[in-house]
């Protein structure tokens, strides 16, 4: 599955590590970019647009990749590379539910 950025950028989900939010933009982490794909967005727009089974919003301006997410610490997810990524308690539920559906 793929992903066309108003940049027209085409990503692949399974590429994608996790996006943030710096303003109107969005800055797309990628596993096997160093550069990040930048793209005018809103962080509640591209939710709705991903799978709620592969990606989960875990801060206002965070999204991550499930498969990504090496380990869950009380208020921040480790990605591969050592990537901190925080977590706020408004989603922390929500990550949990995810990364541990029993």
């Amino acid at each position: 599955a793929v992903i066309t950025l108003k940049s027209k950028a085409v990503i692949n989900l399974d590429e994608i590590q996790y996006i943030m939010s710096d303003g109107h933009y969005l800055e797309f982490y990628l596993t096997d970019k160093k550069h990040p794909e930048i793209d005018r967005n809103t962080i509640k727009n591209i939710i709705n647009l991903l799978p709620g089974n592969q990606f989960v919003q875990c801060h206002r301006s965070y999204i991550v990749n499930l498969a990504e997410i090496r380990s869950i610490y009380a208020n921040k997810i480790i990605l591969p590379r050592y990537v901190e990524i925080p977590v706020s308690r408004t989603f922390k539920s929500r990550v949990q539910k995810l990364t541990n559906p029993n």
